[in-house]
């Protein structure tokens, strides 16, 4: 193998340096290192604009850009699955059958238009670490009554978004009611409207603690190998009045991704 040993030599170099600049450009090195920025995100908290110059992007909306032609989704939503990516020399997933659950999802969605949606509930910032989403709906059940507007037989929402009010988006969640309008929101609460548009809609059923598996079949598996690509920077859980966490049969929920036809 004595003539392969150049070969193998630049190869252990572009390995010990990805996070250096290096004259050499070429396909590799740009798959590796976004192999590695995706590792970094599902498994630190760096700041993703920390995470695009260690890697020698020149900016989080390089990284973002790169990022989402290469896997469908934005290195914020990446995170969220909080999956590493497969190297790039591994089979990419086939496109699944519809009807096959995965995760916990039914990777056969329905197509769905809807019109605006006002919603009013309590937020939190961060990467849900230490199960702080189910806190945060602990605290807003019991405040439900004190929202005024409220539309009947809607249930309620998890919206899952970043707050782009910062170079370095922070993810949110905010737990909510839809309302018929934004009048006299609590002091405690916080509103937003959601835009018209065309949704793919999952269905999950089963353990909550069974989302992450879900998220990963949305995202990492049918969007790259659909018809459509996304069409916002959030998505949306809807919790039927008849949702209970606690019962199997009772623990299912709609998951909402805004989507368009791709070209």
């Amino acid at each position: 193998m004595g003539h392969l040993d150049p070969i193998d030599r630049a190869v252990a170099y572009i390995e010990a340096n990805l996070n250096r600049r290096l004259t050499l450009e070429g396909a590799y090195i740009r798959n590796r290192r976004l192999a590695e920025a995706a590792r970094l995100l599902a498994e630190r908290e760096d700041r993703i604009l920390d995470i695009a110059l260690e890697y020698q992007y020149q900016s989080q909306a390089a990284l973002t850009r790169s990022f989402k032609r290469a896997t469908g989704v934005t290195p914020g939503q990446y995170r969220r699955a909080r999956r590493v990516l497969e190297p790039d020399d591994q089979p990419r997933l086939a496109r699944p059958t519809p009807g096959v659950i995965l995760g916990g999802v039914d990777m056969d969605p329905r197509l769905e238009e809807r019109g605006k949606m006002m919603v009013v509930g309590m937020i939190y910032y961060g990467e849900n670490k230490n199960n702080e989403i189910a806190g945060l709906w602990q605290r807003f059940n019991p405040r439900c009554p004190a929202i005024p507007n409220v539309k009947d037989g809607s249930g309620a929402y998890g919206v899952c978004f970043n707050d782009t009010r910062t170079e370095d988006p922070n993810f949110c969640y905010l737990a909510c009611l839809e309302v018929a309008d934004l009048n006299d929101v609590p002091m405690d609460m916080v509103a937003k409207t959601l835009p018209a548009s065309a949704y793919a809609v999952f269905i999950h059923r089963g353990s909550l603690g069974k989302l992450a598996a879900t998220y990963e079949g949305i995202y990492r598996t049918w969007l790259p190998n659909s018809d459509y690509a996304l069409a916002g920077s959030y998505d949306f859980e809807s919790y039927p009045e008849s949702f209970d966490p606690e019962d199997e049969a009772r623990c299912v929920l709609e998951i909402w991704v805004p989507v368009k036809k791709k070209g």
